[in-house]
């Protein structure tokens, strides 16, 4: 019953995306040099990521570490109505040799000038085209959270991830504020035929005196294997 409470909820917000979408038109644009290969979608794809994180907490002084996978999968597509394809993927996640557990529902689009996608009912920009170096723009111009500036801090660069060589990636900063007591960074990572490579968060406190972390969160996130 939780499940089929969780993808009500996704149908709703995914109706009210499509109504939105509604209100634009697409052109075609020539994809040469705009950088439509780092966010590729199709409806085979199934994308597999190690995880590591480690959560802070000063209550009990407790430093807790977890390692899990996750899969996306993409399960149907669907046509928007300004004619761009959307992409429904099923994220699930598994520890050691348990079997894999649902979690949620994603949604992806690409359109001519940005990608959206839709998490945990929030939708936000993660990508925009062309894409270019130091080139930014408002992640939550479709959500209500306030502007939040992502910049493409690093572009058409090599990346190795567990011996795997990705000759062209970019780094999305979404954020990387820092200061005494307190570390927030957000960085995602698009490898070009690929798509996302890497995650990473950090959502930390820091004692004043020592710079020791005292309470929060940091999770890395990597590609494992991937089908396309």
């Amino acid at each position: 019953m939780f499940n089929r409470k969780i993808k009500t909820t996704f149908l709703l917000f995914l109706f009210v995306w499509i109504f939105i979408s509604a209100c634009k038109k697409n052109t075609f644009i020539e994809p040469q040099e705009f950088g439509f290969e780092y966010y590729p979608l199709s409806n085979s794809q199934v994308f597999i990521y190690a995880v590591d994180s480690v959560v802070f907490n000063d209550f009990n002084n407790s430093v807790d570490s977890f390692r899990f996978e996750l899969r996306d999968s993409v399960v149907s597509t669907f046509q928007d109505a300004s004619g761009a394809a959307g992409f429904i993927l099923e994220r699930s996640k598994r520890t050691a040799t348990n079997p894999w557990v649902f979690q949620r529902n994603i949604v992806r689009v690409r359109k001519n000038t940005l990608a959206e996608e839709l998490k945990n009912n929030i939708r936000i920009v993660p990508l925009v085209f062309p894409a270019q170096l130091n080139r930014k723009w408002d992640g939550n111009a479709f959500n209500n959270l306030g502007t939040k500036e992502f910049e493409i801090t690093k572009f058409e660069e090599s990346l190795s991830i567990g011996g795997t060589s990705f000759p062209l990636t970019l780094e999305v900063t979404q954020q990387n504020q820092s200061n005494l007591i307190r570390e927030d960074k957000s960085t995602e990572v698009y490898a070009k035929e690929v798509g996302l490579v890497r995650s990473e968060l950090v959502a930390v406190d820091k004692n004043i005196n020592t710079g020791q972390i005292t309470r929060g969160l940091r999770y890395l996130q990597r590609i494992k294997s991937l089908k396309k």
